[in-house]
């Protein structure tokens, strides 16, 4: 116990000071949204007036929604620690389990009721921001097209894999933590490598299609012009596909997902024109995408993706929203030949992100806040377990 306290405050004042310091950095970009009003000289020939003011205003209510969830969710956070809500939630597991027939000796399935009871409590908590985030700021700035009956079934949907793919990763860790002895952590660790190199395929190819419609890119003048610029980087494209982004929201994005020579590239149909998301409509009544793919695999060699894929820690957001090859005007060929230079986005009054081929570089800030989120999330998950086996 003495161990506990002797480690709690200082790793709970560490909390705070990374979070003060996301703040400081969240509020110097609030600055410059609020002072840059006209585009950079470097992007006046990428980029218009008004789908930079667009972007300004959006991005500036998103960081300004931001400060004040993440805010609360620190105040939860250390709230939930200074009164033993995780200790509480782990009788109450206790009490669950006995309920059912088992009694404190089936402390893994004691382990599996208190993470589904911690994250039926989160996911409650955090409802009403992902609402408003949704249904206001989404909305007010053209990007929401869900439903409420939509975006319930949607999270009805996601609350159900959790609650079904979580415990198995729960009860592998403890059995590594049980069975590893001194060096329980090289198993669970390994072990959790290996789910994450897994879900990292099952993801894209068994979950997302149960949110989203994926359909085979009809063959026209951009699948071929993405093969051929996969083909000079030598990148193993194997499959591209348009999923149906559109449903839920009007946000442009892309990705590519895969494993050595298995990759494939994702557009969503927002960054296609009307005539091309025809095709793909069409294309979904008239074909069947397993013989579209085995039509694809025949006679196609290695090819790579014109974008980065890239995790966003709110949403996951990607990438590039380029025009199609075959609607790029002269002056976007023009920049298109130089890698250097941002390319010329095309998002029918959307608003943009513009990058280059070289990618963006991580500055010495944003390198000192991975460090500290890495150590945030470490020091927060053994508050939650440490705390609860110190109070039984």
């Amino acid at each position: 116990m003495q161990y506990f306290e002797d480690y709690f405050w200082p790793c709970l004042t560490f909390l705070w000071a990374w979070h003060v310091w996301d703040a400081y950095l969240a509020y110097r970009q609030r600055g410059l949204y609020r002072a840059v009003k006209t585009v950079p000289a470097e992007l006046r020939n990428s980029l218009d007036q008004e789908t930079f003011d667009k972007s300004r205003l959006y991005q500036l209510d998103r960081s300004t929604f931001a400060f004040y969830h993440e805010l609360y969710s620190q105040c939860e956070v250390t709230l939930f620690l200074l009164c033993g809500a995780f200790p509480w939630l782990w009788r109450c597991a206790g009490r669950l389990s006995q309920y059912i027939g088992y009694n404190e000796e089936y402390e893994m399935l004691q382990s599996v009721m208190f993470m589904l009871l911690a994250l039926l409590l989160g996911d409650v908590l955090e409802l009403p921001w992902l609402v408003y985030q949704t249904f206001v700021i989404e909305e007010r700035h053209g990007f929401n097209k869900q439903t409420v009956r939509f975006f319930i079934w949607d999270q009805l949907k996601s609350l159900v894999l959790q609650l079904v793919l979580n415990p198995l990763v729960m009860v592998g860790m403890i059995f590594f933590i049980e069975w590893g002895g001194d060096h329980f952590y090289y198993y669970t660790w390994l072990f959790l490598f290996v789910v994450t190199m897994a879900w990292m395929t099952i993801f894209p190819t068994f979950i997302q299609p149960m949110f989203d419609t994926y359909t085979p890119l009809p063959s026209g003048d951009l699948k071929t012009a993405i093969q051929q610029l996969a083909a000079t980087l030598h990148f193993p494209l194997k499959k591209v596909f348009v999923v149906d982004g559109s449903t839920r929201s009007n946000h442009s994005n892309a990705y590519f997902y895969g494993f050595w020579n298995n990759k494939r590239i994702v557009l969503f149909d927002t960054l296609l024109d009307e005539k091309l998301r025809q095709e793909v409509e069409d294309s979904k009544k008239e074909k069947d995408p397993k013989k579209e793919e085995e039509e694809e695999d025949k006679g196609k060699g290695d090819v790579v993706s014109p974008s980065e894929e890239k995790q966003d820690t709110d949403e996951g957001e990607v990438l590039t929203e380029d025009k199609p090859e075959d609607e790029a005007s002269p002056e976007d060929k023009k920049h298109s030949t130089d890698s250097s230079k941002p390319k010329k986005v095309n998002l029918n009054g959307q608003h943009s992100s513009v990058v280059t081929e070289r990618g963006t570089y991580p500055s010495l800030a944003g390198l000192v806040g991975r460090t500290f989120s890495f150590c945030e999330n470490v020091i927060t998950c053994g508050f939650m377990f440490s705390s609860f086996i110190v109070e039984c």
